[in-house]
């Protein structure tokens, strides 16, 4: 498609989700959200009030539920830490669940994006339902193992239901947290989507 626009001058549409196809391919770019226009301009410009627009400033380390669902279950708290140090990073989100009357246990399901706004983790802990959800309050610690997760800002919804077909909470974009130093030693130039987002711990030896 480059060498078509650039050889024979033609206007090329293209429509990705692909950070590093658009900055390879086009030059000024047009925002789109909910079939609305949010913005033209600069590739690049575009691209920042994009990725501004998934990470929004109200994303912290904590999350409180500030309306109560009637008769389902529901995520009432979650706190997130990161722990460790590169590559051997651990994510551990503290969790709490609230419910009133008889229900179906439930399952957790926790997807990490990055600041693209791309899945890196769907992280399903146990497959079958096993948090007790009878009128208690009950409280889980989870934790995510991130080895040799890159550089960015990371974005984490949570999901709460009877079974994976089935939702009784859904919390997009509760939390957040930061990874700023490289899983690679002595490696400084920046890390692009075109590496993809994890660099896995390797060994390499003489046969």
């Amino acid at each position: 498609m480059e060498e078509v626009s650039n050889n024979e001058g033609r206007t090329i549409l293209f429509v990705s989700h692909n950070i590093e196809s658009l900055k390879t391919i086009c030059t000024s770019s047009l925002l789109l959200h909910l079939g609305q226009i949010k913005a033209v301009g600069n590739i690049n410009e575009v691209i920042y009030q994009y990725q501004s627009s998934f990470l929004d400033g109200n994303i912290g380390n904590v999350y409180y539920t500030c309306t109560i669902p009637k008769n389902r279950p529901y995520i009432s708290s979650a706190k997130i830490k990161l722990q460790g140090k590169q590559p051997y990073h651990v994510v551990v989100i503290d969790l709490t669940f609230k419910s009133s009357g008889k229900n179906r246990k439930g399952l957790i399901v926790v997807d990490v994006f990055n600041s693209s706004g791309i899945c890196i983790y769907q992280v399903i802990p146990q497959i079958d339902p096993f948090i007790d959800l009878n009128d208690v309050e009950k409280a889980y610690s989870l934790s995510i193992d991130c080895t040799g997760l890159i550089p960015d800002v990371y974005s984490v919804s949570l999901w709460l239901g009877p079974g994976l077909q089935e939702s009784y909470d859904w919390v997009k974009k509760a939390l957040s947290f930061e990874i700023t130093d490289s899983p690679t030693k002595r490696k400084t130039s920046n890390y692009t989507a075109g590496n993809g987002f994890i660099a896995p711990v390797s060994k390499i030896s003489e046969a």
